[in-house]
Order: C-alpha cells, then sequence, then structure tokens
C-alpha cells in the first residue's frame, strides 16, 4: 500500500524561494513540506547579489546577522586585459548608484550568491521545525474540492508515496513542472537569442584577486573576452558569450537528391 502523508503547503523547489517561503508560512504557523530533486543546496553562485528589500525580508526573519556574516559588499566590475594584469580599471560599482539610507535599514545590495544564502535559509528552516526533503522529486498531481493530491518520488530509492496538501507551490524554477502541467502560459520575448560558455575551475586566485575577492573581472583580450569571479575560496567561475551562427543549408537539387 502506498504510504499518504498530509501537509497544509507542499512547495516544490529548495531554491531561495522555496526556502524564503517555507520559512514565512513557519513563522505564520502554517507547517510546509519543501521537496528538492537536487540532493544539496546549490554550489553554483548565482544570484550573486541581494537587494535592500530581500534583505528586509531576511531580517524580518530574525536573520540579519546571519545572512550579514555570510555576505559582502556589492561585488564592483574591474576591467583587465589578463587574470593576472596588474593594471586595472574600475567600470562599475553598484553601490554608488543608489543610497538607501533615507529609506531602508538595509545597504543597496550585498553580495551573497544563491551558494551562500541557501545553506543560511536551510539551516534556519530546519532549525524552525520546516519538513525539508532533497533528493526528492514531485511527480504526477491532481486536484478536486479538498486537495492537491501528488506523488512524490525519493530520487535514491526510486520509491513513491502520495501527499495531500491544501495548497501546492511551484517554486522550481523558470522550467518549471507545475506551471508546466498546469499549462499556465509564460509572457514575454521567450527564449533570447544569447549563448553563453560556463567554466569552474579550481586554482590558486589569491594572488590575482586579492582584496577584490566579491568583485568581478572583465578580461578583454584578443583571445577572450569574458567575465571572471570567484565562486568561492579556490573555486572560480568565468563566462564568455558565444556568438550563434544560424546558417541556412542550401536545398538539394533534383539532381543530387538521393535516389535520382
Amino acid at each position: 500500500m502506498t504510504a499518504h502523508e498530509h501537509v497544509p503547503v507542499l512547495i516544490v523547489g529548495a531554491g531561495g524561494a522555496g526556502l524564503s517561503l517555507s520559512l514565512l508560512l513557519q513563522q505564520q504557523g502554517v507547517s510546509s513540506m519543501l521537496i528538492e530533486r537536487r540532493s544539496d543546496v546549490s554550489w553554483h553562485p548565482r544570484a550573486r547579489n541581494l537587494n535592500f528589500r530581500t534583505l528586509e525580508v531576511f531580517r524580518g526573519l530574525g536573520l540579519t546577522s546571519e545572512i550579514h556574516a555570510a555576505s559582502e559588499p556589492v561585488s564592483r566590475l574591474f576591467g583587465r586585459e589578463r587574470l593576472a594584469s596588474t593594471d586595472q580599471k574600475e567600470l562599475l560599482d553598484p553601490a554608488s548608484l543608489l543610497d538607501a539610507t533615507p529609506f531602508s535599514p538595509e545597504p543597496l545590495l550585498r553580495y551573497c550568491p544563491q551558494s551562500r544564502t541557501e545553506p543560511v535559509l536551510l539551516d534556519a528552516a530546519r532549525a524552525r521545525g520546516v519538513d525539508v526533503r532533497y533528493n526528492t522529486e514531485l511527480g504526477p498531481f491532481t486536484q478536486d474540492e479538498q486537495c492537491v493530491t501528488a506523488t512524490v518520488i525519493d530520487r535514491a530509492t526510486g520509491q513513491s508515496y502520495v501527499v495531500d496538501a491544501d495548497y501546492l507551490v511551484g517554486a522550481d524554477g523558470a522550467h518549471s513542472r507545475v506551471r508546466e502541467t498546469l499549462a499556465i502560459p509564460t509572457h514575454g520575448q521567450g527564449i533570447l537569442d544569447e549563448h553563453y560558455v560556463f567554466i569552474y575551475a579550481r586554482a590558486a586566485w589569491n594572488q590575482l584577486v586579492r582584496g577584490y575577492e566579491s568583485d568581478a573581472f572583465l578580461i578583454d583580450n584578443p583571445d577572450v573576452r569574458g567575465i571572471f569571479i570567484i565562486a568561492e575560496r579556490t573555486w572560480g567561475c568565468s563566462w564568455s558569450p558565444i556568438t550563434h551562427h544560424k546558417t541556412k543549408m542550401p536545398r538539394p537539387s533534383p539532381s543530387s537528391a538521393p535516389g535520382s
């Protein structure tokens, strides 16, 4: 017999949105189950900066000291010919764009990528009693007048069980399975014709970026043009745009077609 569980809210996706929602619900006395198909928190340095409104939300959750301890001043952008170059030029300092002091207790931005934010939120969620399950995937689900009935799959064992929830929340990203299953359309330009290659590598970057560990570097020389950042300690990330050529293949003439 398939196991059956009931929760007020089933949240799919334990990124920043799903983890934050679970904490906000818990703060209001609403229990939730949070499932994530990944086996652990993200190690990618995505969503690198938190703005003052997000910081205010975390402040309301009592996480100000934890988030500030995990974060650094907002990333500046410097231009260099090569990462090892001694000459550089400051191209952008986002902190200088707006002083948030008159309307917020938080700075305009803090450097705190997803790889740092998620562990803070996860620790808080578990400490406050949120049921967080990694390596767990959403299967088929249906809805009736009473609840949402979802099949949940343990990716480690392949076993599945059923969860009845008063509400199902899709916090599973741009390619949300929840949204696609419900046929909820998106609006806008769709997929942009922009392509990038991301390279992750470990090396002793310390001497090259000492004093600029939370900043980004635009590397521009005849061989390459791209952005480099320190993901975490010796873990570096660079990304470069790829020129995408749409080549139209000539239509074969009747004489060259197969079987002619």
